[in-house]
């Protein structure tokens, strides 16, 4: 059942319609005073069946999902995008030379960019299924009036009443011509009736398969995106604040962890030693260093005598959790896997924040000691039954 509402807007000036309510029962037709003026019987009855097409087209579900999806796509996308525009060289050099602070430079960005997506989104997406949709809905009318007359005539009274030019675009209803050659062509051809139907079913496929997609992307990585773009802005803030303070350790100490993190292990070593060269004894640096020397896929980057030295050295000065870890790997990659395995031991000792990690590590480290011992006494039983 569908109620008629006169629609008071703008005191009932504005010549439009619409319909509102999704369960049937609150489902209205909303038509303005002006509206019913102007046109005649038919012509009502044309808009009429002009709304119900909406109906039973099921556009107000589909428009209610676009704009879910708009919210789901702008929550992921831009904050990504605002992190990707801040990593251009304009931004980075404001914020270095002190010409802007970060916060004043994001509060623009998260103003203008979520306006800039809005109207992207709403203009060029939206606004071509809007279009698609109200073009939908006047074959609508055709098939349900057995002719076109009657949306085309209230068509022509609005454009001639309202002063509208009949051949300017609209952004989500097509222009008035354009409606109304289309809805002649149709009544001249109704094949095109059923390939605009095939049309708007393919759109929402496509629709509902780039919002799946953008979804995964978005959520199902573990937000590796948004921080890459995060690792990114840093690197050039760092990069800039280096070549303005290249005798601070910690520029270079950080910026080695962005390498790190970016799988840059040349670069990484390099802001490290750098680092190291400055503050000698300091043992975060210290420690990453020995990290990387242990650990490195690059096979000219693998020095485990190195990495052993560094990370002593590191304990030495802070026997924390983590640089106990780095010196159980550095000795496990050395083959001492009884050193490895006491090390890690005074790191669960002394209180970690990831406990499955170390649980982990201390698994991998005594397994390999007790497969040595168990090898060791092989080959002392083998030694002895010889000499027997």
């Amino acid at each position: 059942m569908l109620v008629l509402l006169l629609w008071n807007l703008f005191d009932g000036k504005l010549i439009t319609a619409g319909v509102v309510g999704f369960v049937t029962r609150f489902r209205y037709i909303l038509i303005s005073p002006v509206l019913l003026q102007i046109l005649d019987e038919q012509e009502v009855e044309s808009v009429v069946a002009h709304e119900i097409g909406h109906v039973k087209n099921h556009h107000m579900i589909y428009y209610t999902f676009f704009l879910l999806g708009y919210v789901v796509v702008a929550y992921g996308v831009l904050e990504l995008l605002a992190y990707e525009m801040l990593s251009q060289s304009i931004f980075v050099s404001m914020i270095v030379s002190g010409a802007t602070d970060v916060n004043s430079i994001v509060s623009l960005l998260l103003t203008l960019v979520p306006l800039g997506f809005f109207i992207i989104y709403f203009r060029m997406f939206f606004g071509y299924f809007s279009r698609n949709f109200e073009r939908q809905s006047d074959l609508y009318a055709l098939k349900l009036m057995g002719t076109g007359d009657g949306i085309v005539n209230a068509l022509e009274k609005i454009a001639r009443v309202s002063s509208q030019n009949r051949n300017a675009p609209n952004w989500h209803h097509f222009g008035i011509a354009e409606r109304i050659g289309f809805l002649q062509r149709c009544e001249e051809n109704p094949a095109l009736i059923k390939s605009h139907d095939r049309k708007i079913a393919r759109m929402l496929s496509c629709a509902a398969m780039l919002l799946i997609i953008s979804g995964a992307l978005l959520y199902g990585t573990d937000s590796q995106p948004l921080d890459r773009a995060k690792l990114k802005f840093s690197r050039k803030i760092l990069e800039q604040q280096v070549e303005k303070q290249p005798d601070n350790p910690l520029y270079h100490f950080t910026l080695g962890n962005i390498y790190y993190e970016e799988g840059h292990l040349t670069k990484a070593e390099a802001q490290f030693k750098k680092a190291l060269s400055l503050n000698p004894e300091d043992p975060e640096i210290l420690n990453n260093l020995a990290w990387l020397y242990a650990t490195a896929d690059m096979k000219e980057l693998r020095k485990p005598a190195e990495a052993l030295k560094l990370s002593q050295k590191a304990a030495q000065i802070s026997p924390k959790p983590h640089i106990l870890d780095t010196l159980g790997e550095s000795y496990f990659v050395n083959g001492r896997y009884e050193e490895a395995v006491r090390a890690l031991e005074a790191a669960v000792s002394a209180g970690t924040d990831n406990p499955v990690y170390y649980a982990e590590q201390l698994k991998k480290f005594r397994q390999y000691r007790d497969g040595e011992k168990a090898n060791s006494s092989s080959e002392t039983e083998a030694v002895l039954k010889y000499e027997i």
